[in-house]
């Protein structure tokens, strides 16, 4: 949102690097002494290690089910974790489901178009017409693979 550190007015950088007087109730000599223990060599180190960081890739960017931050063996482990049949009314599908696969991943691991169909859509990642698209099908076929399956599932 800003190009530089201190320009962004509702963070503690600019205290923390020395550039403004640091607030009574703020504290930043621990943070600072993982630098150095130096005060001003401490800010010096500070400013540095923050725009080392500039032009990273974000984290973000490996956020899972908007909750994990890590792998999905992570997430997998995090989920086992849970108490089985829990109740997680009022918490999205999508952050306590698994992980988001690629569509095509389901393609690759179930034998049949057909499981790979359901299987896909039982996700919660991918809507019918998705599914459609990615099959060059109609998102009412998808709809009557899926409803057929499940009537099979029901005899």
């Amino acid at each position: 949102m800003t190009h530089k550190a201190e320009e962004w007015p509702w963070s503690s950088y600019r205290a923390t690097a020395g550039l403004v007087a640091t607030p009574n109730w703020m504290q930043t000599d621990t943070l600072l002494s993982l630098f150095n223990p130096n005060k001003m060599q401490s800010q010096f180190a500070y400013q540095q290690f923050v725009n080392e960081g500039k032009g990273q890739p974000s984290p973000w960017q490996n956020l899972r089910n908007q909750v994990y931050l890590g792998s999905e063996e992570f997430v997998e482990n995090m989920q086992c974790k849970m108490a089985q049949g829990a109740k997680l009314r009022g918490i999205p599908k999508t952050q306590h489901g698994p992980v988001k696969r690629s569509i095509e991943w389901y393609f690759e691991r179930y034998a049949s178009r057909e499981q790979s169909i359901i299987m896909a859509y039982r996700s919660c990642h991918y809507s019918q017409r998705e599914i459609g698209d990615f099959l060059h099908l109609s998102h009412t076929t998808i709809s009557r693979i899926i409803r057929s399956h499940d009537m099979q599932m029901e005899t």
